[in-house]
C-alpha cells in the first residue's frame, strides 16, 4: 500500500514547514502553524494514511476511556498525553494537534509539548515541539530532553500503528 515515495513526501512536508515559516500546502496536507526550526523539535514518519490515522486515534482514545494516558519511558522520563484532540477527529483528518507533558527522570520537572499530526493519502508525520521555551532541567539537559521527546513520539507512533493495524483487521473481517 505504501511505497518509498511517502517518505519523500513527508520529509518534504517537514522541510517545507521549516523553509516557509510553518506553512505547508501539498496534496491533502494543508495547515499553517509556527515554524519548526528548533533543534528541540522531533519528527516521526508513519505509514498511516489520513483515514487510518483518524481511526487509529479514535482507537487510542477509546482504549484510555477518553482520559489522559501516561507512559514511563525507562530512565529517560515519562510522557503524558492529554485526552483532548484539536480539531475533533473526523474521517480523513489531514491535521490534528495533541498536547501533553514530558516529565524529567527522577526529578520533579515537566514541560508542556504540542504534537502535530499531518496526514495525507500516502502517510503521516508526527511532530513534537515544546509548547513553551525550555527552562530549568530541560534547558540544562537539552540532549536528554531530545532523547525523551524522541522516545515519547516513538511510543505514540507505535500505539497509533497498533490501532491502525487493528482497525485494518476489523475491516478485513467485515
Amino acid at each position: 500500500m505504501y511505497g518509498g515515495s511517502h517518505v519523500t513526501v513527508m520529509r518534504d512536508c517537514v522541510d517545507s514547514y521549516r523553509a516557509m515559516g510553518g506553512t505547508y500546502n501539498k496534496g491533502k496536507v494543508q495547515i499553517t502553524m509556527g515554524a519548526f526550526t528548533s533543534p528541540t523539535d522531533v519528527t516521526r514518519i508513519l505509514e498511516i494514511d489520513a483515514a487510518s490515522f483518524a481511526d487509529a486515534l479514535v482507537g487510542l482514545r477509546r482504549e484510555s476511556a477518553g482520559l489522559s494516558q501516561c507512559w514511563k519511558l525507562g530512565n529517560l522520563g515519562s510522557f503524558e498525553l492529554d485526552a483532548r484532540v484539536s480539531p475533533p477527529v473526523g474521517r480523513s483528518a489531514s491535521h490534528i494537534q495533541l498536547t501533553g507533558r514530558l516529565w524529567a527522570p527522577d526529578f520533579p520537572a515537566l514541560t508542556s509539548v504540542n504534537i502535530f499530526a499531518l496526514c495525507n493519502d500516502e502517510g503521516s508525520v508526527l511532530m513534537l515541539t515544546p509548547a513553551v521555551a525550555l527552562s530549568g532541567w530541560f534547558l540544562e539537559n537539552e540532549a536528554a530532553y531530545v532523547s525523551l521527546a524522541t522516545a515519547a513520539l516513538d511510543e505514540l507512533g507505535e500505539e497509533l500503528l497498533f490501532h491502525a493495524s487493528a482497525q485494518r483487521r476489523v475491516r478485513e473481517l467485515s
